[in-house]
């Protein structure tokens, strides 16, 4: 007897320490330990709104006969909404003109008001906008009374970008093509503007379109 009872203590440990044939048995410790791993932290879901104040200087025009039009500074404001690569924004704009005729002063200019999209490259390091408007006229000129509405156009092809924190980037434009067209008839007041940007940049959500 006692053979016997060590014979079925012998089979049935054997049994036990072969795998199991069941085609239908599921281990479900690899969907526990995925379900549970925790996300990139870089991970964006959904749209992320965001505002921006920029200052912005140009020093080159494509009317380079007429100095007293050459130099040109002002502020941006504005804001819009991303989503991965992809965004939509709106801008507006003070244009200063530096006034050398009579005396070194700022004069009024044109206000530029626009609507554009945005997308982001290499790793959204680098950013390129356009934005299409109009642009007002706000103060008299020589041969062109105030007020005028004309064209706006702004391309900023290669904007470098650097996260601050979760909430704060900051954004240089090296090189950016602005067309400034608000009297269309004549005679026409348009010009081209080269511009060197610099944008803070506030978005929701944490959202980051560059990285540290």
């Amino acid at each position: 007897m006692r053979a016997v009872f060590l014979a079925a203590l012998l089979t049935t440990g054997s049994a036990a320490a072969q795998p199991s044939g069941d085609p239908m048995a599921v281990d479900f410790s690899g969907a526990d330990s995925a379900s549970n791993a925790p996300e990139s932290p870089n991970a964006e879901t959904g749209a992320s709104a965001w505002l921006g104040l920029g200052v912005y200087g140009s020093l080159l025009t494509d009317r380079l006969d007429r100095s007293n039009i050459s130099i040109r500074t002002g502020l941006i404001l504005s804001a819009g909404v991303r989503w991965d690569r992809f965004g939509l924004f709106g801008m507006v704009e003070r244009n200063l003109w530096l006034q050398t005729e009579r005396e070194l002063r700022f004069g009024t200019g044109v206000v530029n008001v626009g609507v554009g999209g945005e997308y982001f490259y290499a790793n959204g390091r680098m950013r390129l906008g356009l934005a299409v408007g109009m642009s007002v006229l706000v103060e008299d000129q020589l041969l062109d009374p105030a007020p005028s509405y004309g064209l706006f156009g702004d391309l900023r092809p290669t904007g470098l970008r650097w996260s601050r924190g979760t909430w704060w980037t900051v954004q240089v434009d090296p090189i950016g093509f602005t067309i400034v067209a608000p009297v269309l008839r004549e005679p026409r007041l348009f010009e081209v503007q080269y511009r060197f940007t610099v944008t803070l940049e506030w978005q929701s959500k944490g959202g980051r379109r560059s990285l540290d």
